[in-house]
């Protein structure tokens, strides 16, 4: 894990946000009595090595972790402690390798690696328990209990799942305009939404940029504000559209509750990404959803999740008050 632990005030903390769609690095000062800030961030392409490669992964955190530390103003050698949040790094191969890679970057520095869908966590409680739901361009929802139990659901990508997410909701609206062609479905506003945004002329343009998509998620999940423009002015398809992704992702967060056996009446909760942050009525579905389950979500929203990253890192590693977080790494992640 690297060196033996410097004194609070010693040293700065690298955290390090690498999914799908880009890396986001930065670095923080820890003070002992004083409140920590970010003094320097800086983003760079994927970094999920599942979907681009180790080798290009690598190349977004290098650019990520070197601008963030040019940023801040700092020498590497002020970094002591590194927590990285890597997407797919629940599973325990993937992490020992991400580990070994800023490990021999930063040699003299503590460093953790845990999944992406974790650092939402350290917004939930005070005692790092609860459980996280992200729903960006994926969908993923990850549990820790106070035993340092993890669970999680989703978080399989859009062919095999992902549901609610951004590209998901995407995807349905595309769905949405083939039905109504057909005679099968509703009308709605969307085709002729879609069509214009898309720059389609016609179905038959929409059909080709649709496959080009279907390669790439994000480019799906940029059709999601569209159906919440839709939704507020009312058109019936793309509320139902929205209603099924906050069952959907109501459903994430209750396999994880029923897979730790949550047996608690409040249930801190973080929504991170963007169809969370930004999509009030799906947030609102999904919090009432869960509470017709008997259960009382004490919801956080995170737009930053390395601002709760932060926090993992000073409970965790720093304080080392969080140690039921250490089953987080010393254990794969349930399924």
């Amino acid at each position: 894990m690297g060196a033996s632990l410097p004194e609070i005030s010693s040293g700065a903390v690298l955290l390090v946000d690498a999914g799908g769609s880009k890396t986001t690095a930065a670095v923080a000062r820890c003070n002992t009595g004083e409140e920590s800030e970010i003094v320097g961030r800086f983003v760079a392409g994927p970094g999920n090595p599942t979907s681009v490669g180790f080798k290009s992964a690598t190349k977004a955190w290098s650019d990520a972790v070197q601008g963030a530390v040019k940023t801040a103003g700092l020498a590497d050698q002020s970094i002591c402690y590194l927590l990285c949040g890597i997407a797919g790094a629940g599973r325990p191969e993937l992490a020992n390798e991400a580990r070994k890679w800023f490990a021999t970057r930063f040699p003299w520095a503590v460093v953790q690696v845990i999944p992406d869908v974790a650092l939402a966590l350290g917004a939930c409680s005070s005692d790092g328990v609860g459980i996280s739901l992200v729903a960006g361009t994926g969908s993923i929802a990850l549990g820790i209990d106070r035993g340092g139990r993890t669970a999680r659901a989703g978080g399989w990508g859009l062919v095999l799942g992902d549901e609610g997410s951004g590209a998901w909701i995407g995807l349905e609206a595309l769905r949405a305009v083939t039905r109504e062609v057909d005679g099968r479905g509703e009308s709605t506003r969307l085709t002729a939404l879609i069509l214009s945004q898309r720059n389609c002329s016609n179905l038959a343009d929409l059909v080709v940029w649709g496959r080009n998509a279907l390669g790439d998620p994000k480019m799906l999940a940029d059709l999601a504000p569209l159906v919440l423009q839709m939704a507020y002015e009312g058109d019936h398809v793309a509320t139902k559209i929205l209603d099924k992704a906050a069952s959907h992702l109501a459903d994430l967060v209750l396999s994880v509750v029923k897979k730790l056996g949550w047996s608690e009446g409040k249930l801190p909760l973080s929504l991170s990404g963007g169809v969370l942050v930004h999509f009030e009525p799906v947030r609102t579905r999904v919090s009432a959803i869960i509470k017709e389950k008997g259960l009382s979500p004490q919801e956080i929203i995170v737009p930053d999740p390395l601002l709760a990253a932060l926090r993992i890192a000073e409970r965790w590693l720093i304080l080392k008050k969080w140690r039921h977080w250490d089953h987080l790494v010393s254990h794969n992640v349930s399924g």
